[in-house]
């Protein structure tokens, strides 16, 4: 697949064996407090690391992201003052998103006898429920029929 892409790809590709094929571990950190200092913060992954299970590192940077510029662009209070205030409202739906990847995975490691108790529709409903629970954008949406029928 890679033949002919330009050096060092294909010498790379092929010095690659099974042991550099192991588990790579996901990474979920506590959700701190604060996230910056009186000129600064943080968002997305610089401050809450969470495993791809339910593939929401990117939507919560960018909800991050978008709350971020709100509280920047209101020139109301100091600068510590929006950052905190960003850092505060965003801090609780994070820390949910980050429970249900956390739970996920768990989940994964799960035998699937004790899995094939549950209908499927009901995880899918819940998690969606945790997701938008935690998330800006989300939350004010009302679950799609679809998913309520599954």
């Amino acid at each position: 697949m890679f033949r002919g892409w330009p050096e060092p790809v294909e010498a790379l590709l092929a010095s690659v064996t099974d042991d550099d094929l192991g588990f790579f571990p996901h990474i979920r950190h506590k959700v701190p407090q604060v996230w910056g200092g009186a000129r600064s913060t943080l968002l997305g992954d610089a401050v809450h690391a969470m495993p791809p299970a339910v593939a929401q590192a990117a939507n919560q940077t960018l909800e991050d992201a978008w709350l971020l510029t709100q509280y920047l662009a209101d020139g109301e209070s100091g600068l510590a003052d929006r950052l905190r205030a960003y850092e505060f409202e965003r801090r609780p739906r994070v820390l949910k998103v980050s429970r249900t990847a956390a739970l996920t995975s768990a989940q994964r490691r799960t035998p699937i006898q004790r899995l094939a108790r549950f209908p499927g529709w009901l995880a899918t409903h819940s998690q969606v429920v945790s997701l938008r629970s935690g998330s800006n954008v989300l939350r004010s949406m009302a679950v799609k029929p679809a998913l309520r029928a599954a």
